[in-house]
């Protein structure tokens, strides 16, 4: 089967995220080659790729898998790749799309770029209250 991933990226001030692609692959590799390529084009500085940890904070099995992405995208970029806690960030990327009526076909190809819009958000924010202006 196939599998969805939510690329997103900044402004070039990088205080917004943006949703960009949702790219299907049909393997880790795939991936791993998808997120590089991204990368490289968008000359970013940084990855940040969501963890789906348990609704405690627990690490999940798929948590597992995405360390080792993680892991293997290290091996292929010259950025730094760093893991953020993704929970909740697909509910709250589809619940406005639910709530338009948009039917799950059609959402099911945004959802993933809006949910990675949410988690880099989250990133940026966090990191500029950490460092004073």
């Amino acid at each position: 089967g196939t599998k969805r991933l939510g690329i997103a990226v900044t402004d070039t001030a990088e205080k917004m995220a943006l949703p960009l692609a949702s790219v299907s692959v049909r393997s880790e590799d795939e991936g791993v080659e998808a997120v590089r390529r991204v990368a490289e084009e968008r000359k970013v500085r940084e990855i940040v790729l969501g963890l789906p940890l348990g609704h405690r904070g627990g690490e999940t099995q798929m948590g597992a898998q995405v360390r080792a992405f993680a892991d293997k995208l290290r091996a292929r970029v010259s950025v730094p790749v760093t893991l953020s806690d993704e929970r909740f960030t697909t509910k709250l990327a589809e619940a406005p799309m639910m709530e338009a009526g948009m039917s799950a076909k059609k959402r099911r190809g945004l959802v993933d770029a809006g949910a990675a819009a949410l988690l880099l958000q989250a990133v940026l924010d966090s990191k500029r209250l950490q460092t004073p202006e």
